[in-house]
């Protein structure tokens, strides 16, 4: 399996779960993940090696995963692993379904899609909270087209997730200077925050493969 066939692209992949699915794989150390960054360090790895996040023993994979709900050690004020991968996933999608279809129709695919997922089965939350959620992950589509838009359209899908990958960390690092749970975010910034009620739980619940 070579970067392309790892993350092979159509119209309708941006509506696939299997595809959703395929892009949160490949930040592990996984065949798909393998693919995409070849002998070098995957973005879970990464993200143990640059911010401290935690790993445990897998029951499902050969390798040490991170625990989805685990901020680095000693920052339990940053995102969280799981919400760190839904923000690359988004970011990943938008800028592959841009290189695919082009800029206009890929918004377009991209609103209807986060459309859809505000009425999707098995989604807790009230509409306001929907409505937030929405919010961030056209935020993080938006910044997935730009980094697309900067990349070029002759961009390897390596170059692409890659471009990701390191907007996330510089991102982390922004929220980590400023050494408190702090939400905001300026343009063409990606959120890697969840949305959260007052007790500090997701405001939106979904059922994620991992």
């Amino acid at each position: 399996m070579n970067e392309d066939e790892a993350l092979n692209t159509g119209i309708g992949s941006i509506f696939s779960s299997d595809f959703e699915d395929t892009i949160r794989f490949s930040a592990l150390p996984s065949p798909t993940g393998r693919a995409i960054y070849g002998d070098q360090p995957t973005f879970m790895e990464k993200l143990v090696n640059r911010f401290d996040y935690p790993t445990v023993e897998s029951n499902r994979f050969k390798f040490d995963i991170i625990p989805p709900g685990t901020p680095p050690e000693g920052f339990d004020y940053l995102p969280n692993f799981e919400e760190v991968l839904d923000a690359r996933k988004h970011m990943i999608g938008s800028a592959l379904a841009n290189k695919q279809v082009g800029g206009t129709s890929s918004k377009i695919l991209g609103y209807l899609r986060e459309g859809l997922d505000l009425f999707k089965m098995g989604t807790i939350g009230t509409p306001e909270d929907k409505k937030r959620d929405f919010d961030m992950d056209i935020r993080n589509n938006a910044v997935g087209r730009m980094l697309f838009k900067k990349a070029g359209i002759d961009a390897t899908n390596r170059e692409i997730i890659n471009m990701v990958d390191e907007k996330i960390f510089e991102q982390i690092e922004r929220l980590k200077g400023r050494k408190k749970l702090d939400r905001r975010v300026e343009e063409g910034q990606p959120q890697l925050y969840f949305p959260r009620d007052e007790q500090g739980r997701y405001s939106i619940q979904y059922n994620q493969n991992y």
